[in-house]
């Protein structure tokens, strides 16, 4: 595909990711791709994305009733900025359910604290 082809094929992608989550294609240059209240969206559309193996693991291994999520860590980052990897469509059901206001484990903080380099306890939910 020519640069071209693909702008056309990048464009697309974020106006129907606009249209499901409810947001608006910005698109400009420097800027966020979609406009949320909530969210600021950055879309990318590849052909491969080597993360899907790490979300298609976690599918493979989920229990029925459970939504599958993937965690990356980058070594020695701090865990904070660890990027999460889920399904669109499991992504809009958790937001969903969290705007209605039924109860999610969304949101809630869970307060661990490391006692060692291998070990963390769970001391509360908040």
């Amino acid at each position: 595909m020519n640069p071209n082809q693909n702008r056309k094929r990048g464009k697309a992608t974020e106006r129907n990711i606009a249209k499901r989550v409810g947001g608006v294609r910005v698109g400009l240059l420097g800027n966020e791709d979609i406009s949320h209240p909530e969210f600021s969206i950055e879309v990318k559309d590849r052909k491969k994305f080597t993360g899907i193996k790490y979300l298609e693991q976690a599918e493979r291994n989920c229990p029925d009733g459970k939504i599958p999520i993937a965690i990356v860590h980058v070594t020695r980052q701090c865990h904070g900025r660890d990027v999460v990897l889920v399904r669109l469509n499991d992504w809009q059901r958790l937001v969903e359910r969290n705007t209605k206001g039924e109860k999610t484990r969304i949101g809630e903080s869970l307060l661990i604290i490391k006692i060692s380099r291998w070990k963390w306890i769970k001391i509360s939910n908040r």
